[in-house]
């Protein structure tokens, strides 16, 4: 993923509209859509980024 915060929107499922930062090398740290997956659970999250 390309560095830089992106809004994460759930489109289906429990998970609440939040932010999220990408790091320089990809990666997504302290992040979480759910705290927990009930068994067969689904969500459905779409990840968006401003322009610039």
């Amino acid at each position: 993923m390309p560095q830089g915060r992106h809004t994460v929107r759930p489109l289906f499922g429990i998970a609440r509209q939040t932010t999220l930062t990408v790091g320089a090398d990809g990666r997504i740290s302290r992040w979480i859509a759910v705290p927990t997956l009930a068994l067969l659970e689904t969500h459905v999250l779409e990840l968006t980024r401003p322009n610039h």
